[in-house]
C-alpha cells in the first residue's frame, strides 16, 4: 500500500530522547495514512523552533480509531503515554495528541538548548 510523506525540517540540530519521534510517526502511518486504501493517506513531519521550544509535529489524514483491533482500542495510549514520561522525565518535553476531523496531530514540545 502506499502513502506520502512530507517534511519540513526548519530545525536540524537538537537533542531527543530515543525512541520519541519514531512511535508517533508510526502510529501516523499505521492508523492514519494507511487506513487510505487509495494511496491517498499523507504523513507529514515538521520541526520549528517556537520561543524556548522545539516543536516537532506529525499530522496524518486518517481516520481516528480507523485500523484499531478491539485489543488496541482497550490497551490504546501504552505506547503514547511511555513516550510521554520518557519526554517529561529525559529532557521535561511534552506529547499533545489530538484527533480532528480528517486527520490526527501529535505535537512534540523539548526545551531548546542554548547554542554554544
Amino acid at each position: 500500500m502506499a502513502f506520502h510523506f512530507d517534511y519540513e525540517l526548519n530545525v536540524r540540530s537538537f537533542s531527543l530522547p530515543a525512541l520519541t519521534v519514531q512511535p508517533i510517526v508510526e502510529n501516523a502511518v499505521k492508523h492514519g495514512a494507511l487506513t487510505h486504501r487509495d494511496g491517498s493517506g499523507r504523513v507529514c513531519l515538521t520541526t520549528e523552533k517556537i520561543g524556548q521550544f522545539i516543536r516537532i509535529t506529525v499530522t496524518d489524514n486518517g481516520t481516528e480509531n480507523a485500523g484499531l483491533t478491539d485489543v488496541q482500542r482497550k490497551n490504546r495510549g501504552v505506547g503514547i503515554e511511555n513516550t510521554r514520561k520518557r519526554l517529561m522525565t529525559l529532557c521535561g518535553g511534552s506529547l499533545q495528541i489530538n484527533a480532528y476531523d480528517g486527520g490526527t496531530r501529535a505535537m512534540i514540545l523539548i526545551p531548546a538548548q542554548e547554542e554554544k
